[in-house]
């Protein structure tokens, strides 16, 4: 990438937000032994796991297991991120009952979320790499640009004073921008 809008192009959410998610829509519809509810802790925890595996699979296109130690470890990290410290624990109870949507709520948020963060893991990447070639005057160029170009997606605090914000949170909001024009783009719809 050579410039900010070879970047902002990669970054659009319709290169990695939106493919991702619809990704995971593909999963969730190929996902085989949907259950209603789970009782026992080991079923939940082995169905979760194969859901994990199962969403990886189909996001990258590739029949490949981690293994079952791995996916439910990276569950829990996801279960937990959405439902708070005891996440999977939380999920179990909503999986064992069948309250608050049940278990296919969980494995509906469980792969938005895991197709959520494949897509920041991408952006990131693109981003650090775009970043860390940037000296200090091209970094400052860069900041620039990208205020002039999309002042009016920052909260006004940020572009006040020289923008200095801006310059020193550039990776941050750059992080962050293919999220802001997801948020536009579904006004109106």
């Amino acid at each position: 990438m050579t410039t900010l809008d070879d970047l902002l192009h990669a970054i659009d959410p319709r290169n990695n937000l939106d493919v991702r998610s619809a990704e995971a829509d593909e999963a969730l519809n190929t996902f085989t032994g949907k259950l209603a509810m789970i009782e026992r802790w080991d079923g939940f925890r082995f169905y979760m796991a194969r859901l994990y595996g199962h969403v990886l699979n189909t996001i990258y296109h590739i029949q490949y297991s981690m293994g079952f130690e791995h996916n439910w470890a990276m569950c829990v990290r996801i279960l937990s991120k959405i439902y708070g410290k005891s996440g999977f624990q939380a999920a179990f109870e909503i999986a064992r009952t069948g309250k608050e949507g049940g278990l296919r709520r969980i494995v509906i948020e469980v792969a938005k979320q895991i197709a959520e963060d494949q897509a920041n893991n991408e952006i990131r990447i693109l981003v650090d790499a775009f970043v860390n070639r940037l000296h200090g005057h091209e970094q400052d160029r860069i900041a620039f640009e990208y205020i002039q170009k999309y002042s009016r997606l920052l909260p006004s605090e940020l572009i006040e004073d020289g923008a200095v914000r801006v310059r020193a949170n550039l990776t941050k909001i750059l992080e962050r921008h293919p999220h802001m024009v997801q948020q536009l783009r579904r006004i109106g719809r």
